[in-house]
């Protein structure tokens, strides 16, 4: 596996040192991992930890949600916990090794140009992955624990935004892209479906995983450490092969300029944790919500969603924000509306585009508006012209269904002819 380790990149030597020590030990499977000279406070451990779960996909067998620790003046010590055995993990990692090869292979992606490659992880990801609703509520151990890491996308093809995100993040980087999770804060996450709209048992990548063994983590402590354990800051937010990589060996994003401007967003405040991806397309960062797409993809209809396709700063604050330490993403020009010419600043611009659509025999229709008038009017009164210009043409009925996205500004009309005059 090729990977990008750009949270590592931003830490102190000292954070390097302990991110190093806990990288190490989890690839080992150590129950204790020592770190001699280092009496790490609750800060440090946060940054530490924050870097090595979102760098790090790959190194799902570990909670990456909860840490126990013993800290004295003199040590640090890693008691990290464990969902898998040895045997377990040898085998999952080769069969993950495995299958994120085989879609590079299969996506054509290692000779792609880079924005090819993340069109075709995108779309792949919105046909054939599904929205795992269920598994945020579910008492099963196992289903949980996928959900959030890669093993849901290429064992079962169902994950939350984290295990998405993360699955996005580990593909990517294995055709030569470079790509991070970020963390933050979106709208309104309670929008997704509650069955998505994938198949409801889609096929393998690697096989099922069984449940999750998780050891007696109990510990003694001297009376000169203290002994705690740390909680990830907010809950689950919600090509060719090379072993042996070590942090510091892999890519990484170039830290000209951050995005860390306060948001603009609504409602962010009282937003659900939410993870997305940051993808370096030709030297320039964009947002990708991938998880956000799939949700509002119609697979039934082969309707794929862009509205969270390569976004700058500003778009993806109008329902994403809180999300620091990342690089900025300045510009559209990958955004899929501005690449596609279907972005609108007036409804006269809009109805001439959907009229030459009518005369060529489209029957649907995508596009982002940005005028004044509000979203929901301008996807009213499209359908209204679309109705009226198809039925004035076809001399029949038609049935228009229409979609919105209401803070993004996009919307969706279709139509299909009811009855012939």
């Amino acid at each position: 596996m090729i990977y990008d380790y750009y949270y590592f990149r931003q830490l102190t030597p000292t954070e390097k040192t302990l991110y190093l020590a806990l990288y190490n030990g989890v690839i080992k499977l150590q129950k204790e991992i020592q770190v001699p000279g280092i009496s790490a406070d609750s800060d440090t451990i946060d940054r530490v930890y924050h870097a090595i779960t979102h760098d790090c996909p790959h190194l799902y067998y570990f909670n990456q949600s909860a840490l126990n620790l013993r800290i004295s003046k003199v040590e640090t010590i890693f008691l990290p916990q464990y969902f898998c055995s040895p045997e377990q993990v040898t085998l999952y990692n080769a069969r993950l090794e495995a299958a994120v090869n085989r879609l590079v292979r299969d996506l054509r992606l290692e000779y792609a140009p880079e924005s090819v490659k993340v069109r075709r992880v995108h779309d792949y990801f919105c046909e054939n992955v599904v929205y795992d609703r269920e598994a945020l509520c579910t008492e099963n151990v196992n289903r949980l624990v996928a959900a959030h890491s890669v093993t849901g996308v290429f064992a079962r093809k169902r994950a939350v935004c984290e295990g998405i995100a993360k699955a996005v993040k580990l593909l990517l980087n294995a055709a030569g892209m470079k790509c991070i999770v970020v963390s933050g804060r979106s709208t309104n996450e309670t929008n997704i479906p509650p069955e998505g709209r994938g198949c409801p048992h889609p096929q393998s990548e690697i096989g099922d995983i069984p449940r999750p063994t998780i050891g007696d983590w109990g510990h003694t402590t001297p009376h000169n450490q203290r002994l705690g354990t740390y909680h990830a800051p907010q809950s689950k937010i919600g090509g060719k092969t090379r072993r042996g990589a070590k942090p510091g060996e892999g890519q990484n994003l170039a830290r000209e300029g951050r995005a860390d401007q306060p948001e603009k967003a609504a409602d962010i405040e009282n937003g659900e944790p939410h993870a997305w991806n940051i993808v370096k397309i030709n030297g320039t960062t964009f947002h990708l919500d991938v998880t956000w797409d799939i949700t509002t993809s119609n697979k039934e209809r082969n309707e794929i969603q862009y509205d969270y396709y390569n976004l700058s700063d500003a778009r993806i604050r109008r329902d994403h924000g809180h999300f620091t330490g990342v690089p900025a993403c300045r510009t559209a020009a990958e955004d899929y509306f501005v690449q596609s010419h279907l972005d609108f600043y007036s409804k006269r611009e809009l109805c001439a585009h959907i009229l030459q659509g009518v005369d060529a025999g489209r029957q649907a229709f995508y596009f982002r508006y940005n005028g004044r008038e509000p979203i929901d009017q301008i996807v009213s009164d499209m359908a209204d012209f679309l109705q009226q210009e198809v039925f004035r043409r076809r001399y029949g009925s038609i049935r228009v269904m229409s979609s919105m996205n209401r803070t993004q500004g996009t919307g969706r009309i279709s139509y299909e002819v009811v009855s012939g005059k």
